[in-house]
């Protein structure tokens, strides 16, 4: 299929018109849809309609000529015009669909012409073997009748031609209702550019293409032969000056640049900075720079290219570079925004990831009386390299082979006490074995925080499908996030404090047997649950400070020191001495420890848990966007480089208990696979706009800071416990709303001056 269209000029002292090809189109024969068949008549249509297509957007890049608003469409297809002439609905729905779209066109007639005079036949049979295009007049000029309008071809009385204006022209009625409309003055239309800008992403091909325009338009007007089929140094350069002086139309400067900027036209009708700098040695181009405007499509696509070609620059020396021939005004914030608008590669090096949500209150089980290790967190610890016992004594002292051991530990969310064991392996079943040693010594948890190990996973599906151990609640915290298990994950870095220290060289002996370490660990345990979880006080006068071990062995003050350094505990109870224990001796001991655990939860819930306000941190808020589903983003690896890292699709949003987006399912594109992550680990590649979304969520944010001001969580507290007075000053908040003064014309003469100096 074949479209040409010609210009035909009609000058008044001349009995014939000049004809000249102005546009051509060629399309393949589209590939048929299943249960439809592409027939002649159907293909004929489909060419019809492309022309009428064509005719429409010459006509609209010709606005700027007085051009005869009739449009002249001859086809050889007789079918085509029956088509068009019918006044009933023709059932086939390809058809209708694509007579409708001919229809639509104003101003358009329809006529026949035989097949000899077609020249859109030569671009859809191609040019006859032996003949080149060039010698083709019919191609170039199109029929000889349409020098002359006298001269048409004739059709035959059945061929009738078609007429859009007559097809849609409907009777007049003499009851229509009066139509009122109102009219207001408008500011002046500025003309359309001939070239858009906005449609290229690159300044060489928008040189190309517009000197290719030229050339198009000389080669219509005279009869030129370019020597080089390549576009010369010369048309580039004036393709260029023609767009800056019409970006330069399109966006004139404003008055106030006129005056601070000297701008003046020189020969070639280009605006012009004059600047100061006449005197120096610098070229006359720098001197006086071309004056682009800040918010051209052209200004951002020569920024762009000056980024690419200097490998990257930063804005600072882009802006350096391209002050030698240009002046933009505002250039550092225009020129930082145009790369960060189009330069991926620095946009993906530049990116900042989406801010951590605030924090949510903390789990039931870490701020409400219960049973020791009924609300656990879990996780292993590792690797420790052991030496093999057989292999000590089948083998020197310097070769003995190792074994790697871990340590599954438990956490009491409640009381902060731990539980250290030594496994081989952390594989499903030795976690099996684990657990039912854990459950013998403390009983069996109810709610379960941990990482997404394998492990883990299995486990936690094993077990609730078992209702053996009672109702289980085990929570799955999102991947690489270890501030979300921070209640455990923190009692990491006490077990390796320790474990770093004892274990080291140089110190104590070296120890590497299984059994050395299942000891070490075991006093560890007791170590850390001997910790103080309250304020300890210097005054002895006080009562000694909380500690985990304190819940499950009320006597074990000071059992873990040297026997000549742990005090006698049996006076602390007010026993009665006697020598064979009675009933009253049994009764009186349970009632002591009841009002030793009665004691420890009252402080418990009086001291350590107010102590928990003080421990709060700032969230950092580089960011203030939020995730949207479909979003490409960058994901986080520490351990690969930024220019690395994987990209991947946002799926799927997760929201926190307060509403905030707080963890997203990812799809990576290099793999297809699904993975979960903190927004705070992704970084976003698309610019944004703004969503109402998103402005909810600030506003939730915002109500979220204004409730932790009105309540005394946000007030610090001193080591006592007891609020700090000289934290309050006579400043306001942050972002109150306290009125500022207006400013005064000394303080805005003073503070130009000091930019001036600086």
């Amino acid at each position: 299929m074949c479209v040409t269209i010609y210009l035909r000029t009609q000058y008044p002292n001349q009995s014939h018109a000049d004809i000249s090809l102005l546009f051509s189109k060629t399309k393949v024969k589209p590939i048929p849809k299943k249960g439809t068949n592409l027939t002649i008549p159907r293909l004929e249509l489909i060419s019809v309609m492309l022309g009428s297509k064509a005719l429409k957007f010459v006509l609209k890049h010709l606005n700027n000529i007085p051009i005869d608003p009739m449009l002249n469409l001859w086809t050889d297809s007789s079918t085509v015009l029956a088509w068009l002439n019918t006044t009933t609905i023709i059932r086939d729905i390809f058809v209708q669909n694509r007579i409708n779209t001919i229809r639509s066109v104003n101003n358009l007639i329809v006529r026949h012409t035989p097949g000899v005079d077609n020249p859109a036949d030569i671009g859809t049979r191609g040019v006859p073997t032996g003949m080149s295009l060039q010698s083709m007049d019919i191609w170039w000029s199109g029929p000889t009748w349409l020098k002359n309008a006298d001269h048409l071809p004739s059709c035959e009385l059945s061929i009738k031609e078609f007429c859009s204006n007559n097809h849609n022209l409907m009777p007049s009625n003499s009851n229509a209702p009066i139509c009122t409309f109102q009219v207001q003055n408008m500011p002046p239309i500025i003309p359309e550019s001939l070239i858009d800008i906005s449609r290229f992403s690159r300044m060489p091909k928008l040189l190309r293409s517009t000197s290719y325009l030229f050339r198009f338009i000389i080669k219509t007007r005279k009869e030129t032969q370019f020597k080089n089929i390549q576009i010369s140094l010369k048309e580039l350069r004036f393709s260029l000056n023609f767009l800056i002086k019409q970006e330069q139309t399109q966006n004139p400067p404003p008055d106030r640049d006129n005056e601070a900027l000297g701008l003046f036209s020189d020969n070639n009708g280009i605006i012009r900075s004059k600047g100061r700098l006449g005197n120096s040695l610098l070229p006359i181009s720098t001197q006086e720079p071309i004056y682009l405007p800040p918010h051209s499509s052209l200004t951002k696509l020569i920024i762009y290219e000056t980024h690419l070609v200097n490998h990257h620059s930063s804005p600072l020396s882009t802006l350096s570079f391209i002050r030698r021939l240009y002046w933009i005004p505002k250039g550092r914030r225009i020129v930082a925004r145009a790369i960060h608008l189009q330069c991926l590669p620095c946009r993906r090096f530049s990116a900042i990831p989406y801010n951590i949500p605030p924090f949510p209150n903390f789990p039931t089980g870490r701020v409400r009386q219960a049973r020791p290790f009924i609300s656990v967190g879990v996780d292993f610890c590792g690797p420790l390299y052991c030496h093999d016992p057989e292999g000590i004594r089948k083998t020197i002292r310097s070769k003995i082979p190792t074994i790697k051991y871990w340590i599954c530990f438990w956490v009491c969310l409640t009381t902060r006490a731990i539980s250290l064991d030594l496994v081989k392996d952390q594989s499903a079943p030795t976690f099996v074995l684990a657990f039912r040693r854990f459950c013998a010594r403390f009983g069996s948890p109810t709610t379960f925080y941990s990482d997404q190990a394998p492990t883990f996973v299995s486990f936690r599906k094993m077990l609730l499908e078992k209702s053996q151990y009672g109702p289980i609640e085990w929570n799955l915290r999102t991947p690489f996030c270890p501030w979300k298990g921070g209640h455990y994950e923190r009692l990491v870095g006490l077990i390796k404090y320790h474990l770093r220290r004892t274990l080291s060289k140089g110190t104590i002996p070296s120890v590497y047997t299984s059994d050395h370490i299942q000891t070490i660990l075991t006093e560890i345990e007791l170590i850390i649950n001997s910790r103080p979880i309250t304020f300890d006080s210097s005054n002895p006068a006080d009562p000694r400070p909380l500690r985990p071990i304190d819940f499950f062995r009320p006597l074990g003050y000071g059992n873990n020191l040297p026997p000549f350094l742990t005090p006698d505990t049996t006076t602390d109870l007010n026993l009665p001495r006697k020598e064979t224990p009675t009933n009253d001796t049994f009764q009186s001991l349970w009632s002591s420890l009841s009002q030793y655990a009665k004691y420890f939860w009252v402080k418990w819930k009086n001291e350590y848990l107010l102590s928990l306000r003080e421990q709060y941190k700032k969230l950092s808020t580089s960011n203030d966007r939020w995730p949207k589903e479909g979003e490409f983003v960058l994901l986080f690896d520490s351990n690969t480089p930024r220019s690395l890292w994987p990209t991947a699709r946002v799926t799927d949003i997760f929201q926190n208990t307060k509403g905030i987006p707080d963890t997203v399912s990812l799809k990576l594109i290099h793999s297809g696979r699904q993975t979960t992550r903190s927004i705070s680990h992704i970084y976003p590649l698309e610019l944004q706009p703004f969503n109402s979304n998103q402005k909810d969520f600030s506003d939730s944010l915002s109500e979220m800071e204004n409730e932790k001001e009105q309540t005394p969580q946000n007030t610090k507290r001193d080591e006592r416990g007891t609020t700090n007075k000289n934290s309050h000053s006579s400043q306001p908040a942050k972002n109150a709303n306290v009125p500022l003064p207006s400013p005064t014309k000394n303080y805005i003469q003073l503070r130009s001056r000091r930019i001036e100096r600086k």
